[in-house]
């Protein structure tokens, strides 16, 4: 075949559009990806314990995981995208497991920015302005506003989230009780530690001893120290002699029934926890401290000890149990919803359970008023009880 000046252009004017027409990158494809990650990192780094905590077996991870992310780039006014999800898969993948279980900060995995403003409707964080703000939910809420995280030395009462790398610490007045919280920077390694200075992901205050008015002793601060991640090594419940052990790994402290009040440095060791199947006991039986496997199906749910002076105090032994689907009573005394879904109108403290709800925007839209036009609104729903920041 000739050549020619006509067939030249012909074949660039065709590989020019091959070029400009590339694959997109698809939410299913993306989500796949994050999945496997999240999932291979997770046995990776917290052994066959992890999975089978977490999720029992690989295909249940893979399926929340991946289900969580399509609604994540899937839901309306959100900032996430195929390719953020992708490029964070990308980040997680190159961790260490210290990394890992130390829960490391990736700029790949920031919040990010999305469309809606301050104070408009939200139901998770990655709807409003990025890594400085987050979707603010009240207890028993379903629903939320955009808003900024709070500065260090800020306000953090009512569920206000810090920004990253603070905590926020509440601490009372001993004359007048009244309760102050504020954002304070986390503490790194081998750093004092105390009620005030929380130390980092990993780390736990080890040594730390309060004031003591009757013994005329001082309060004595700790140190930020590791977690214990090794089967049979020495341990501390309390963190008073040495740190804790790590449960995410599976490991436990044999003093763990030790009670707060016992101030002797009697040690314990770090032996395996064990994961109980469904209507099996879990919690602290006797002196084991047992979780339910497959947490993604199954939730240790503790009745209440119907102690008069403390009436929303609950039993140390439960019994595992399927958790709650849509329209199911969920909190209290039922058990807690399926995954990326969230227990409306729960009250923990008036001891009353709520009904779970699937995290829909537009429901939100539509029941909340304006703001400033009647208040924060949000109805009766929930975020599991506890308030605040939702991813």
């Amino acid at each position: 075949m000739t050549f020619t000046k006509k067939t030249f252009w012909l074949f660039t004017a065709l590989l020019a559009t091959s070029l400009g027409c590339a694959k997109a990158l698809t939410t299913d494809e993306a989500c796949t990806t994050s999945a496997k990650v999240g999932c291979d990192n997770l046995v990776r780094c917290r052994g066959p314990f992890g999975l089978q905590r977490e999720h029992g077996t690989m295909e249940q991870c893979l399926a929340v995981a991946k289900k969580a992310c399509v609604e994540s780039v899937s839901r309306p006014k959100t900032g996430t995208t195929a390719e953020r999800e992708e490029n964070c898969a990308n980040a997680r993948k190159a961790l260490t497991c210290q990394q890992f279980l130390d829960a490391a900060p990736l700029a790949a995995c920031e919040a990010p920015v999305g469309p809606l403003k301050l104070a408009e409707v939200c139901i998770t964080g990655n709807q409003c302005g990025g890594p400085t703000t987050q979707c603010q939910i009240a207890p028993g809420a379903l629903c939320g506003r955009c808003v900024n995280r709070v500065i260090a030395g800020g306000d953090c009462s009512m569920g206000k989230a810090c920004l990253t790398g603070y905590n926020c610490v509440t601490t009372t007045d001993p004359v007048s009780l009244l309760q102050t919280s504020v954002c304070v920077k986390r503490a790194a390694k081998d750093a004092n530690c105390n009620p005030g200075t929380p130390c980092d992901s990993g780390l736990l205050c080890v040594g730390r001893m309060a004031a003591n008015a009757a013994a005329g002793t001082p309060a004595v601060d700790g140190k930020c120290t590791p977690e214990v991640r090794t089967k049979g090594a020495p341990c501390d419940a309390r963190n008073r002699g040495a740190p804790n052990c790590d449960a995410g790994i599976g490991l436990y402290c044999s003093n763990a029934a030790a009670p707060a009040s016992d101030m002797t440095m009697l040690m314990g060791t770090c032996l395996e926890r064990k994961l109980a199947k469904e209507g099996e006991a879990c919690g602290t039986v006797l002196t084991e401290s047992i979780e339910c496997e497959a947490g993604s199906k199954l939730v240790c749910t503790r009745p209440y000890a119907l102690n008069p002076m403390n009436p929303t105090m609950r039993t140390p032994e439960g019994v595992c149990k399927s958790r709650s689907a849509v329209g199911a009573a969920c909190g209290a005394a039922s058990p807690a919803c399926i995954p990326n879904h969230t227990c409306e109108g729960v009250n923990e403290d008036l001891m009353m359970a709520g009904k779970c709800q699937p995290r829909d925007f537009p429901l939100c839209a539509s029941r909340m008023v304006p703001s400033g036009a009647g208040g924060a609104g949000g109805g009766a729903g929930g975020a599991g009880g506890a308030g605040g920041a939702r991813p």
